[in-house]
């Protein structure tokens, strides 16, 4: 999975999800949970979601039990300070954060998916 094709704030099907340990926003049709998808190996092999203080050394694991939708977790506020010193000057002789600039490409990707529809 390539992390830059999804971005947050959009619901994709579960299966695009990514298997790898990286945390996500999982949608069940109730409600949303923070989890990661893990492998269990105590008494049987396992794939499931687990939330909360998972580990995949434990055979009961918190978890969430049909997801259908999953989204990439937000940035946390270390990373997005650090998003936001990437500046880029533009010809006008101005400054835009690279976190401005994401926000005004997604928005342009979103009005060109539209217009495609």
């Amino acid at each position: 999975m390539n992390a830059q094709e999804y971005k947050f704030g959009t619901w994709y099907p579960i299966e695009k999800a990514p298997k790898d340990g990286t945390r996500v926003i999982l949608w069940d049709g109730f409600d949303q949970t923070v989890a990661r998808f893990t492998e269990s190996d105590v008494f049987a092999r396992k794939k499931e979601w687990c939330y909360g203080e998972c580990s995949d050394d434990y055979n009961t694991l918190p978890t969430v039990d049909c997801p259908t939708h999953w989204m990439p977790c937000p940035l946390s506020p270390e990373e997005q300070a650090e998003q936001d010193k990437c500046v880029i000057k533009l010809e006008d002789g101005s400054f835009v954060s690279a976190s401005e600039l994401q926000k005004v490409i997604q928005g342009l990707s979103s009005l060109i998916e539209g217009e495609l529809k």
